[in-house]
């Protein structure tokens, strides 16, 4: 709705989440347990973002109204 384009699934945004899921459960923090920034799992499995946090941002706002 409001030109929003279809909601897909994408299976390698699926495994980037299912990894850093475990690592919080070992290490809580932005920080990943390999020293890197959290961002970097994105890179790890080739997801393409233009900037995630203002994306996390918006989702935020929209989770809001649901």
């Amino acid at each position: 709705r409001n030109g929003a384009g279809r909601l897909v699934f994408d299976d390698a945004l699926t495994r980037a989440a299912d990894l850093r899921a475990k690592e919080i459960v070992e290490y809580f923090s932005h920080t990943r347990p390999n020293g890197r920034d959290c961002f970097s799992v994105l890179k790890e499995f080739n997801i393409k973002y233009f900037n995630i946090k203002d994306t996390l941002v918006q989702f935020k706002q929209i989770m809001k109204y649901l």
